[in-house]
This record gives C-alpha cells, structure tokens and sequence, in this order.
C-alpha cells in the first residue's frame, strides 16, 4: 500500500473513512455501488469520474461538493479554506473520540438537511 504521506487528499479521506468503519476498500465500492476494486483504485491515486464522487458522497453520507474539492473537480471556496484551518486549530489536541463526535454530529446535520429538501 502506498504510505499516506503519498496519498492523494481523496486516498487520505477514504483510508480515515474506512479505519473508521471497520470496513475493506471492496465492501465500501461495493456498497457505495461501485465496481468491487473502485476505492482500491482511489486509495492508489486515480481520480474517480464525476458520477463515482456522487456516490460515494451518497455512501459516506458527506456534501458532494467537499469530495468534489478532495478529488480536484471544485476548487474550495476562501470561505472553505478558512473555517478547515480554525477548525484544525481548534481540534489540534483533541482527543479522536471527540473528533469522531464532533464528524458524527456534522453528519446528522447534514442527513438531516438532505432529507428537508
């Protein structure tokens, strides 16, 4: 595998994800509707085609437009750009099972959000 200090953002994005979920590159493409070695291709470097970021958006269960950013076909908005940096700050020393709270509660948000619309 290819060590993450060489990763593309996405590969980097999606090896946290999968860690997180106890999960295999091959259940996620899988279940993201995927062919069976996509994230493998990804975690690898290839970039994934518009409609493949749609999905796993879809399956990770976060806003289309940041995998949009990871993945090169959006750039991120200055706006973007400064509220990662205070949130990193912010998070510097934190504890991962209050990162893993605070990632939890942004993805109810969004959920949620998904579903008013």
């Amino acid at each position: 595998m290819v060590e993450k200090r060489e990763m593309t953002p996405l590969a980097k994005w999606l090896w946290r994800e999968l860690e997180r979920r106890r999960e295999s590159a091959r259940e996620a493409s899988l279940a993201a509707g995927l062919n069976h070695a996509a994230i493998t291709r990804y975690l690898m470097g290839q970039r994934p085609t518009e409609p493949s970021v749609g999905k796993l958006a879809a399956y990770f269960e976060v806003p289309e437009d940041y995998l949009r950013e990871l993945t090169g076909y959006r750039k991120p908005s200055p706006e973007h750009v400064q509220l990662a940096g205070q949130l990193a700050e912010l998070l510097e020393d934190a504890p991962a099972d209050e990162i893993e709270t605070l990632f939890d509660l942004a993805r109810s948000m969004h959920r949620r959000r998904a579903t008013q619309r």
